[in-house]
């Protein structure tokens, strides 16, 4: 069996969608899928198959989605070479960006404590209870097991990286969420041929961490709240300029070290950029300063983090002197 049937099959997509308005889109969604795979070969693809192969065959006594670490339970100690193969075959897979993930001890310290962002907004939304959920730039899929923690009927992911996408198919060996589901897809090739029936669509959409990466930022709110039914709610999560007009700070070279950061607006600037796309009663949720105590390096993510990327001398200032990064959250509803 190939690599690419390893990660997403007809079985997975079908067994996800199952009951959903999705499900009758399902085998084109396969076939796109393994276009693009094709397309997009990675180098890397081989040694992480063998990776997720060498995983022990441990089944988890218990599942717990609705914690900080996402937690496999095993109903016995497993031995010392099960841990030490299961935590060598996981760190083959480096780097782990969001997280934290507990598997049968083996703690994923990922660079990014992905449960503090979640803990700052989960009570702020509408419940998730039996819906259908699309994350954008779901990364390796820590926030769908959170969707499906509470209650989500469907968290579906979508995001190009391919590591992310075999990150998620070595949880996916104990967690064997059916309705969780990646397409290594970006928002702009998702759906983009189909002529959607007006009371179709998500009933929730995340996108946190992606705005700020596109060219184009109302063309991708515009993606958005086509995907979404009318009632829907968007969570939209992005860097921001603190201050009360309405401006963005705009990029000709690196943020924090990042290359593809075009511009950051002020949240007012956000706000009418959301309401100019259509959506109706835009509000503010969440705004805090991203810290390094957040994000940082750990032996799960050896690169440079955060840290690195801020003036050392003054942590308000990134290293090239931008204004530290700030962090806003903002909900919205689809006419």
């Amino acid at each position: 069996m190939s690599l690419d049937a390893d990660w997403i099959s007809r079985e997975q997509i079908n067994a996800a969608l199952e009951g959903t308005w999705l499900f009758g889109l399902a085998s084109g969604m396969y076939q796109e899928c393994q276009n693009i795979l094709k397309q997009r070969p990675h180098g890397d693809c081989a040694s992480w198959k063998s990776a997720i192969q060498m995983l022990p065959k441990i089944e988890p006594s218990e599942v717990k989605l609705d914690q900080d670490a996402i937690q496999c339970l095993s109903p016995k100690t497993i031995s010392k070479r099960e841990r030490e193969t299961l935590s060598e075959s996981l760190m083959h897979l480096h780097p782990w960006r969001k997280g934290p993930f507990d598997l049968f001890g083996v703690h994923i310290d990922t660079e990014w404590r992905s449960n503090r962002k979640w803990n700052r907004i989960q009570s702020k939304i509408a419940s998730l209870q039996s819906r259908t959920v699309l994350d954008v730039g779901c990364g390796n899929g820590y926030y769908l097991y959170r969707m499906l923690g509470q209650g989500a009927g469907l968290a579906l992911g979508i995001d190009p990286t391919q590591l992310f996408l075999a990150q998620f198919a070595a949880l996916q060996r104990y967690f064997s969420a059916d309705r969780a589901l990646i397409l290594p897809m970006k928002s702009e090739e998702f759906l983009v041929n189909e002529d959607l029936p007006v009371s179709d669509g998500f009933d929730t959409i995340f996108s946190m961490g992606v705005y700020y990466h596109r060219r184009n930022p109302l063309a991708h709110l515009a993606e958005l709240y086509r995907l979404l039914r009318p009632g829907g709610e968007l969570v939209l999560e992005t860097l921001v300029i603190v201050g009360e007009e309405s401006g963005e700070l705009e990029f000709t070279g690196r943020y924090a070290q990042m290359r593809n950061v075009w511009s950051i607006p002020t949240v007012n600037r956000l706000i009418e950029n959301v309401h100019h796309i259509g959506f109706k009663d835009a509000e503010l949720i969440d705004l805090t300063p991203t810290l390094v105590s957040e994000q940082r390096s750990t032996s799960w993510m050896r690169f440079d983090s955060l840290e690195n990327f801020l003036d050392p001398n003054n942590h308000a200032k990134t290293i090239e002197g931008h204004p530290a990064p700030v962090r806003a959250t903002i909900k919205a509803q689809a006419l």
